[in-house]
């Protein structure tokens, strides 16, 4: 223990009151509690809380706030920034805090901070329900809430945080609130739009929204000689598109098992959320004849099925450095600059 300011005791006692379990440096588990999905991030707390119940929380808040200690809170650890972590600090682990309620009638869920979005995914799609959540589904859903949340039913109901209706949290002093439309409503908002600092989420409720048992959903690959014109026709297509279709354009390195070599391919992904397939079908159409695609993959697929189908293109101790941009519009110079020979292939 490096901080003098924390005695043998003081460790002792805290591992006593918590129903999770306490890691430092010189237990075997420290290395893989401290591990987060991006492997570029490589930080060492002096405490590693994993919580076994949301009652570690306000302890963990006691703790780090009595002997002065940053604190990172970690849901499904799948931050790209790494700020589920911290040096010199308190991590509060809460993955094992990841129950599930579902009420069909009321068409909500409620989740724990802990929760994984296949987690999620599963409890509401035996409903018949689906929140709109991520594309990975070993991501978690308090950061990725908190942070926005865009994906694949973004376009038909909206970011995560747009269907956040209630949160029960604990305040830095570790007091424990409910936000919602009547209690508390300025905390709410400042949820569904802050990023993070209010305090930590115990629980999450979610609208969620009726979905068929399966989604028509795909991805249309194209090699590089084929990117501006796919780029052009993805222009004039997605001007118009119904609601019930989200799209994503993603260049990327496929993984082995796609067995489209090792060359970098443009990949427009989509999902029809609605039951009516052959309408999805046909607007599928309208862009695959203005740009023919070299590789198709395109089927009626269970929502969790597809929500897990980018897992191994993201997988936990890939070195991941990211940058973003946004532009208004497809215009002929941003396709130029995304273009194979710009990004590289």
């Amino acid at each position: 223990m490096n901080n003098p300011l924390i005695s043998i005791a003081d460790l002792r006692s805290l591992g006593a009151s918590l129903s999770g379990t306490l890691v430092t440096a010189a237990d075997h588990e420290y290395d893989d509690a401290r591990a987060l999905w991006n492997a570029m991030i490589d930080r060492r707390p002096e405490l590693i809380i994993r919580a076994g119940e949301l009652t570690d929380i306000p302890l963990a808040l006691d703790f780090a706030r009595s002997h002065h200690l940053p604190l990172a809170v970690r849901g499904g650890g799948h931050n790209v920034a790494g700020h589920g972590t911290v040096d010199r600090g308190l991590v509060l682990d809460l993955r094992a805090c990841n129950k599930i309620m579902v009420n069909p009638s009321l068409r909500q869920v409620s989740t724990g901070p802990g929760t994984l979005l296949g987690e999620l995914d599963q409890a509401t799609s035996a409903h018949g329900l689906a929140v709109p959540v991520g594309v990975i589904s070993r991501t978690g859903i308090a950061g990725l809430c908190l942070g926005g949340g865009f994906g694949w039913l973004t376009r038909a109901h909206g970011l995560t945080v747009d269907n956040l209706i209630a949160a029960e949290m604990y305040t830095p002093s570790g007091e424990k609130v409910r936000a919602d439309a009547r209690e508390n409503p300025e905390l709410l908002w400042g949820l569904r739009g802050g990023g993070g600092n209010f305090g930590i989420v115990a629980d999450f409720t979610f609208s969620a929204h009726t979905l068929p048992e399966t989604v028509l959903a795909g991805n249309l690959i194209y090699r590089a000689a084929h990117w501006r014109g796919a780029l052009h026709a993805l222009r004039d297509w997605a001007a118009n598109l119904p609601d019930a279709m989200t799209v994503i354009a993603t260049a990327l390195v496929p993984p082995e098992e796609w067995e489209l070599s090792t060359d970098t391919i443009l990949a427009v992904g989509f999902v029809w959320a609605d039951p009516d397939h052959a309408a999805g079908s046909a607007c599928v159409e309208r862009f695959t004849e203005l740009a023919p695609p070299d590789v198709q993959d395109v089927a009626a697929i269970s929502w969790p099925e597809w929500q897990s189908s980018m897992d191994d293109v993201f997988p936990k101790g890939v070195r991941a450095y990211w940058k973003n941009t946004g532009f208004d519009s497809l215009d002929d110079d941003t396709i130029g600059n995304s273009s194979a020979d710009s990004i590289g292939t």
